[in-house]
């Protein structure tokens, strides 16, 4: 049989007293397992019970009530009502159905809330709150209440904070003395606002004076924390009213044109704006205008930008920034900077770097702009140059980078320039050239070198490929000799010559020379020759041959190999168009062919012959046929 219960999961502590006034009759019967033998609410002692803890003996309950006067500890407490389960989760009270309905059912339910009772009829809303022991006669009269400060009705502390400010008696103006009274026994108190970081939270009355406030209104805020109390606060202003006032300075207040310099200003009691002003006062100064009223720093002002309008060479200008704000008297602060137009230095070589060790140059500088007060010469130099330009003869240089710096001061402030010459030892060079380029198996080429710098020894190598070439050789004896073979600056060829070679196998064949000389780096040169199996020759004849006249189309195509096929694709006259008599595939070897009914509107004739191997080399020549 189900009965009227309450059921307690994971139990703590449980601390029943029965209300004053009512009577007690001990149960009859032996107690169920595990449960507690009378009287279980009579007894001074913490008493625990594994099962359950059931008010009534029929279900659903009348008048039976859990009646609790005192402080409920635990970590749940199912409270069963209708049929409903409600769930109360210490501190906070869960509530499956609306708060009527529970109401209806329970004697004495009182509960503190720290929401706002408006929620008390959503369905489900976790209400944070703490039991409070108000015994309320009579079902369905039980009452919803918040406990009054400062204290619950449990007997447990509320918190309170106040906080105040007054100025402190050593008398700062822009400094201000707190004072903040605690009550609760809070377990921390924490600043924020214009102050930060842990206050003492003893009950009581604390201070503390802040100092350096900004200008105008400050809040300070305490918050102080207790475990199962919501957090309480106080806050305060303060509000700090300082004279207006500004100040000005300058990174730098004497500079060159191409220098710059920054402006810095502060400002204190709240203007209402700031304007930047100069005397002598040309117009283009970036200074001139508002500025920002709560102070700030300009951006770097070139000292050409500032000196806009004077012509001397050394210039001076007040600089002056002016604060307003209604009903005060303005405010002004002012700074003097110097401008002195900057020396420019320039250098020339001639004749110019790099140069060999065996020659010299002549170092030219020129000084333009601001004339300085006296120039000083360093690095691959020295000593003091004249303040107007000069030249002097660098001779008898060693190897290596030289470094030529000049300083030059104006007003105490000094430009530099540096100029830097290469010196290296005389000069190395090699050439190499092949004439012909391109040859037949049967034809030679000749090589042509020649060389500076007196090198000590030039070698010589070779190397071959035969792409696109059938049967070409990679490479044979005879391609290498008599190049590879030898000095190349024996006293046969000195400082340079030319070899012929001949009987060259087909391929493209590559020649370097490479020249060395002791403390130098090496030179080389290098040329190719074209080593083909056929060439292709194409003529016309006459040429220029006669308007309405004819002329003949001569080709060959010599060589160790033939080509399979010739073609004369990409033949054009003059405006466009095929050339009619030259078209189609032409027959390798000799031949020829008319070219009749020529006419001046189609001159020239550009004639084409490409002839190919299959798979292998293939060559194009060019002619040209004038008519007129």
């Amino acid at each position: 049989m189900k009965a009227n219960f309450i059921k307690a999961a994971k139990i703590i502590i449980v601390s029943l007293i029965l209300l004053a006034g009512l009577s007690y009759a001990a149960p009859l019967g032996t107690p169920p397992s595990g449960g507690k033998a009378p009287p279980l609410n009579r007894s001074t002692f913490p008493q625990m019970t594994g099962g359950t803890l059931a008010l009534g003996a029929t279900y659903p309950f009348s008048t039976s009530a859990l009646r609790v006067q005192g402080k409920i500890i635990a970590k749940n407490v199912l409270v069963y009502t209708n049929a409903v389960v409600y769930a109360v989760v210490y501190p906070k009270l869960a509530i499956n159905t609306n708060i009527s309905s529970l109401m209806s059912s329970l004697e004495a339910n009182t509960y503190l809330l720290s929401t706002a009772l408006s929620s008390a009829n959503n369905p489900g809303v976790t209400y944070p709150a703490r039991l409070c022991a108000e015994v309320v006669s009579g079902v369905g009269t039980g009452n919803i209440i918040i406990c009054p400060a400062p204290y619950d009705s449990l007997g447990f502390a509320n918190v309170t904070v106040t906080l105040s400010a007054v100025p402190p008696s050593a008398g700062a103006q822009n400094a201000a003395e707190l004072t903040w009274t605690i009550t609760g026994s809070p377990d921390s108190c924490t600043a924020s606002g214009g102050w930060s970081g842990s206050k003492a939270e003893a009950n009581g009355t604390h201070d503390e004076v802040v100092i350096n406030l900004p200008d105008g209104n400050t809040t300070f805020t305490i918050t102080c924390s207790k475990t199962d109390f919501a957090d309480v606060a106080a806050s305060t202003t303060v509000t700090v009213a300082l004279p207006l006032d500004v100040s000005l300075s300058v990174s730098d207040n004497d500079i060159l044109t191409t220098e710059s310099t920054t402006f810095s200003w502060a400002t204190t009691g709240s203007p209402d704006s700031c304007t930047g002003s100069y005397v002598p006062n040309y117009s283009g100064n970036p200074w001139y205008g508002a500025k920002n009223k709560n102070g700030d720093i300009s951006p770097p002002y070139t000292g050409s930008s500032l000196k806009n309008g004077q012509t001397t060479q050394t210039a001076q200008k007040t600089y002056t920034i002016t604060c307003y704000k209604a009903g005060a008297t303005p405010s002004s602060a002012s700074v003097d900077v110097t401008v002195s137009t900057a020396p420019v230095i320039s250098f020339s070589f001639s004749p110019a770097s790099p140069i060999s060790t065996s020659n010299s140059t002549i170092l030219t500088w020129a000084i333009t702009g601001g004339t300085p007060d006296d120039c000083t010469a360093s690095g691959d130099w020295s000593g003091s140059k004249s303040i107007s330009g000069g030249t002097q003869t660098l001779s008898g240089l060693s190897a290596g980078t030289k470094t030529y710096t000049l300083s030059c001061t104006k007003n105490g402030n000094t430009v530099s320039n540096t100029a830097t010459l290469e010196v290296v030892p005389p000069a190395m060079t090699v050439t190499l050239s092949a004439s012909p380029t391109e040859i037949l198996t049967t034809e030679s080429t000749t090589l042509t070198w020649t060389t500076t710098g007196n090198p000590t020894s030039c070698n010589a190598t070779t190397s071959s490929t035969g792409t696109g070439i059938s049967n070409a050789d990679t490479p044979a004896t005879n391609d290498d000799y008599p190049w590879n073979f030898g000095n190349k600056l024996d006293t046969a060829f000195y400082p340079g010559g030319n070899q012929t070679l001949s009987g060259l196998t087909l391929g493209t064949k590559t020649y370097t020379i490479t020249c060395l000389k002791s403390g130098y780096a090496n030179v080389t040169a290098t040329t190719t020759v074209n080593v083909v199996p056929f060439k292709v020759l194409l003529s016309a004849s006459p040429n220029p041959a006669t308007a309405g006249g004819s002329a003949t189309i001569t080709w060959s195509t010599p060589g160790s190999q033939q080509p399979d096929f010739c073609t004369t694709n990409g033949s054009t006259k003059a405006g466009g168009g095929s050339v009619p008599f030259w078209t189609g595939p032409k027959n390798p070897g000799s031949h020829s062919s008319p070219a009749s009914s020529l006419s001046i509107s189609d001159s020239p004739y550009t004639l084409k012959l490409t002839c190919s191997k299959t798979g292998g080399y293939s060559t194009t020549t060019t002619t040209t046929l004038e008519v007129q």
